[in-house]
């Protein structure tokens, strides 16, 4: 991993400090690659599942930026689900990684304090699924913050 970082990403960013590890992130095996320097700081996690190849990755042109948002990602890649790979997904199944993926955005906008955001996106959610009770108590503890 680390060759890959000598020949293809330092000599196209030589300002960048670039560092690759394996180790668990949100207890699964992911390749984590981390860029730091001149107006970029960048962590990318990689994880390959039944062939599906994930890249999930934060960008900050600070150091400070990158902390204050690191937190969020974190709480990101803790809730993060992949897909089964070859399996043919139903509608059924679709509708709810769609649901699941509005209701991670929600509490996260909500965490951020984009409570506006956050609201539209349970909204957004309920209108796929009416009945899902996790939506319905975000959006009902959204609008009692309003």
């Amino acid at each position: 991993m680390q060759g890959k970082i000598t020949t293809a990403l330092q000599p196209r960013f030589p300002n960048i400090r670039w560092s690759a590890r394996k180790e668990k992130v949100a207890e699964i095996q992911a390749a984590v690659l981390s860029g730091s320097g001149s107006g970029l700081e960048q962590e990318i996690v990689q994880y390959v599942n039944n062939g599906l190849n994930y890249s999930i990755a934060l960008n900050a042109t600070s150091k400070r930026d990158f902390q204050t948002a690191e937190p969020t990602f974190r709480r990101f890649l803790s809730s993060f689900t992949m897909l089964e790979g070859g399996k043919s997904l139903s509608d059924s199944d679709r509708r709810a990684a769609q649901v699941a993926r509005l209701k991670r955005l929600a509490s996260l906008r909500e965490q951020m304090g984009q409570l506006a955001d956050a609201l539209q996106l349970a909204d957004e959610g309920l209108s796929i699924d009416p009945n899902d009770a996790g939506l319905k108590e975000i959006r009902q503890r959204l609008v009692s913050k309003r």
